[in-house]
């Protein structure tokens, strides 16, 4: 009884979207959906689900965590990226500023690669992912790194240089380039494999 309630209560028509992608007649199409969902009506227990904002900040907030069992350390460096209106999620300008957060987070995957193969970089590893926090909302830029032993502040020292660096004076049209290619690797890799999802 509880599923049931729990369904009746968020799987209703002002919690879902339709979307239809391809080469469609969009005036027949809407005419369809109007049709077909309609008069499907909501409980009348259902829920509304409520919008969330979290407040941007000046000031750093920090944990730290330690455990006597794990050898190894971890560092990570997170900015919570701005919040989008509701209204702008499907534009262009939605798209753009996600593409320049991917182009950002791999440029620096490229340099933070490219100072492990040096002898003297003081981390095992190190890496930049874009993650979503708390929902698919609110989007993070995540630099993680785990240091050599004794090697904590050097790489968190060195790891948050490369950031501003990359924020203060932007990439080479050389790291750009070398993003393009991966970037669209990975779209031609999708591309053909569309017809197997």
């Amino acid at each position: 009884q509880e599923l049931i309630d729990y369904y009746h209560r968020w799987y209703n028509p002002q919690n879902q979207a339709i979307i239809i992608v391809g080469d469609i007649d969009v005036d027949i199409y809407e005419q369809k959906i109007r049709t077909l969902f309609a008069p499907i009506a909501s409980h009348p227990n259902a829920g509304t689900v409520e919008e969330y904002h979290l407040d941007n900040h000046d000031q750093v907030i920090y944990s730290l965590l330690q455990d006597k069992d794990l050898n190894a350390g971890y560092l990570e460096y997170s900015i919570l990226l701005p919040e989008l209106p509701r209204q702008m999620k499907a534009t262009t300008d939605a798209e753009v500023m996600n593409y320049v957060a991917i182009a950002a987070a791999n440029i620096l995957n490229f340099r933070l690669a490219d100072l492990k193969a040096n002898a003297n970089c003081p981390w095992h590893d190190a890496g930049v992912r874009i993650n979503c926090f708390a929902s698919d909302k609110f989007k993070q830029f995540n630099v993680v790194a785990y240091p050599k032993e004794q090697q904590q502040q050097a790489t968190y020292a060195l790891m948050l240089t490369e950031l501003r660096r990359l924020v203060e004076f932007g990439a080479l049209p050389t790291e750009y380039n070398r993003f393009l290619e991966v970037y669209n690797a990975m779209i031609d890799n999708q591309e053909k494999q569309k017809d197997k999802i």
